[in-house]
């Protein structure tokens, strides 16, 4: 008998719901935990109130997680960590993988349906489930209340951020990380180079049409298409085809942007990219990887976006961002110090 060992609607519905959810970046976290500054402190105990008070939760993600992880474990370090879990609750987004999947069958409803459908409350896990959900195998001779009991006292006494720290932080995870890193590197540079041969228009200058349908055309091919019959098997995709026709009526750029518009971080990342290519004037760095996954993740499902990172800042209101989304894109310390100054005020 295999269980999941964590149903997300429920994370959702016990640690996020009726909360202010608010994400930090790694620079924004690292700021707040080192409070070397008085905007620092004011924002440390702001945000201590805010989440005992049920105010906010302060959810993780995968970029965060791992580039903690990727620090020394040191006296700073733990103290990030130890500020972490308590401001998180315990609650992460999901990996890459399974918002990718919640955000196909979205595209699906649309395509199957014709409506435009939110599930933010499948969107957070807890922090030991941060790359990928986790199951438990029970042995034969189990009863379904012996499972139910077990997991229930693993969700009570489920590992925290600093467990990780202290298990997952060895010498392979290092090194896969920054394999990881390295292949983002090369295969963004061999993206935006080759972009100079095909995405062009008669003037010589890239064109945003021809970059955004490259970008859309990937999405429905390799997640929609390649996911979708494992997601809802041939009686969905026959659905898509008897209905299809009626939700996009003129097949090209303008019916394809309509579907990947349904998926709320496949179509943040898209326009990220889309403009960064427009705008690349520097190398892509390991960087520009975690800042990229920060906000595609976060900004569509959080209600507060916590970075003093300008160049982010300004990539997301050149894509329109909070015109799209209802998120607060706060820069630095102060500007989270205000936010939740009015939060708890109300």
């Amino acid at each position: 008998m295999r269980r999941q060992i964590v149903d997300p609607k429920r994370v959702y519905a016990e640690h996020v719901f009726g909360r202010c959810s608010v994400y930090l970046d790694t620079n924004a976290w690292s700021d707040l935990s080192e409070t070397r500054t008085d905007a620092a402190r004011a924002a440390y105990d702001l945000a201590l109130t805010a989440q005992s008070r049920g105010c906010a939760v302060f959810p993780l993600s995968y970029p965060t997680i791992t580039e903690l992880l990727k620090r020394d474990d040191n006296a700073d370090s733990r103290r990030q960590t130890e500020l972490m879990d308590t401001l998180s609750s315990g609650v992460s987004l999901r990996g890459g993988t399974h918002v990718r999947d919640i955000e196909v069958m979205c595209a699906f409803d649309f395509m199957t349906q014709g409506v435009t459908t939110t599930r933010r409350s499948e969107m957070f896990t807890i922090i030991p489930c941060y790359i990928s959900d986790t199951s438990v195998e029970f042995p034969d001779g189990w009863t379904e209340t012996e499972a139910d009991g077990m997991l229930e006292k693993l969700l009570q006494n489920r590992p925290g951020l600093r467990f990780l720290q202290q298990q997952m932080r060895t010498a392979t995870f290092l090194e896969n990380h920054e394999v990881t890193d390295e292949k983002y590197v090369r295969e963004i540079s061999r993206k935006r180079n080759d972009a100079l041969d095909w995405a062009v228009d008669g003037s010589g200058k890239l064109s945003a049409t021809k970059l955004r349908l490259e970008e859309h055309t990937f999405v429905f091919r390799k997640y929609i298409l390649g996911n979708l019959p494992r997601l809802v098997g041939p009686s969905g995709m026959q659905m898509i085809v008897r209905n299809i026709e009626n939700i996009v009526r003129k097949p090209g750029p303008a019916a394809l942007r309509s579907v990947v518009e349904r998926m709320p971080s496949t179509w943040l990342s898209c326009e990220m990219n889309v403009h960064c290519t427009l705008s690349a004037k520097e190398l892509t760095e390991k960087q520009d990887f975690y800042d990229h996954e920060h906000a595609a993740l976060a900004v569509p499902y959080t209600d507060a976006f916590v970075t003093s990172d300008g160049g982010l800042l300004d990539l997301l209101r050149r894509v329109r961002a909070s015109d799209r989304y209802d998120c607060r894109l706060l820069r630095g310390l102060p500007a989270l110090s205000d936010f939740l100054e009015k939060l708890l005020s109300t």
